[in-house]
C-alpha cells in the first residue's frame, strides 16, 4: 500500500505559517443500508459523536478559514505508524511474559501477567514519548464562496 491516502477537510483557522485543519472520521461500514441496525454501525455511530480534534498543519497553500482542503498521507507511512501504536505494545507484552518465565525457576500466574503488563506499558510509553507521526500534507485547496 505505497498509494496516497486522501481525506477533504475543513480549515477552522489560520495564521501566517499554519492553519487548523477539521476533518470528517469515516467508519468502515458508513455505507451499508443495513447500518441503522447494525450492532456495529450504531458502537461506530456511538464512538464517533463529538468533536473530531484538529490538525496543525503548514499552511503552503494559502489556505483561509472556511476553505476546504485536501489532504494526502503517504499509505507506506499509515501502515509503519499503525505498527508502532498497536503492534509495538503487543511485542512488549509478549517478551515481558517470556522475560518472567525465563528469569524463575517457579513462576506463578499473576507473575507472568505482571510481567505481561510492565512490557506492555514499558512499549507503549516507549512509542509514546518517542514517536513523532507523519502529518499529512495540504495539497488542494478549495477555495469557499464567503
Amino acid at each position: 500500500m505505497s498509494e496516497a491516502l486522501q481525506a477533504q477537510g475543513w480549515v477552522e483557522s489560520s495564521d501566517e505559517n499554519f492553519v487548523w485543519v477539521r476533518t470528517q472520521r469515516e467508519t468502515a461500514c458508513g455505507g451499508c443500508q443495513g447500518q441503522s441496525t447494525c450492532g456495529t454501525g450504531s458502537l461506530s455511530k456511538l464512538f464517533s459523536l463529538g468533536h473530531q480534534p484538529l490538525l496543525k498543519l503548514p499552511n503552503s497553500l494559502a489556505a483561509r478559514p472556511g476553505d476546504r482542503v485536501i489532504l494526502e498521507l503517504n499509505g507506506t507511512s499509515l501502515i509503519k505508524q499503525a505498527v508502532l501504536a498497536y503492534g509495538f505494545p503487543l511485542i512488549g507484552l509478549f517478551i515481558g511474559a517470556l522475560m518472567v518465565s525465563f528469569m524463575f525457576s517457579e513462576v506463578q500466574d499473576w507473575q507472568i501477567a505482571l510481567g505481561s503488563l510492565i512490557g506492555l506499558v514499558s512499549a507503549w510509553l516507549w512509542v509514546r514519548l518517542n514517536h513523532r507521526p507523519e502529518q499529512p500534507k495540504i495539497v488542494e485547496v478549495i477555495r469557499s464562496q464567503l
